[in-house]
């Protein structure tokens, strides 16, 4: 069943941490299940009251995160550099 684009969102407030998913086609997904919202609540937009939300648009976006971290304890150490030898 394909039902379009959506997003997953997740609101952590004082008094609730919800999740629920917003669809850009929602009327027509309601139009042919009539009792979605009420048998899964998790793809009604309004489930964080007062607010109800909405998918307009999506657009793709790739982003790179690097990180880097020392550790002054740990030094990098290449195999070759170090010989052991039995006693």
């Amino acid at each position: 069943m394909r039902i379009g684009p959506a997003i997953k969102l997740k609101i952590i407030s004082q008094k609730r941490d919800i999740q629920f998913w917003v669809f850009q086609q929602l009327d027509q997904i309601v139009a042919m299940n009539p009792n979605l919202l009420t048998k899964m609540p998790m793809f009604n937009p309004g489930l964080f009251q007062p607010l109800v939300f909405s998918l307009n648009r999506l657009e793709q976006l790739i982003t790179l995160v690097c990180t880097s971290s020392t550790t002054p304890v740990f030094p990098l150490l290449r195999w070759e550099d170090y010989s052991w030898s039995q006693v």
